[in-house]
């Protein structure tokens, strides 16, 4: 069970990850543009 428990926090760690690259590249681009 732990096992499992512990996959299902790395994927939601993985998409976390994911979502906050995102915000920061998105703020990069603005960054860039003005």
């Amino acid at each position: 069970v732990e096992h499992v428990i512990r996959e299902q926090n790395i994927m939601a760690a993985n998409e976390i990850i994911e979502l906050f690259c995102e915000l920061v590249i998105a703020r990069l681009s603005v960054i860039e543009s003005q």
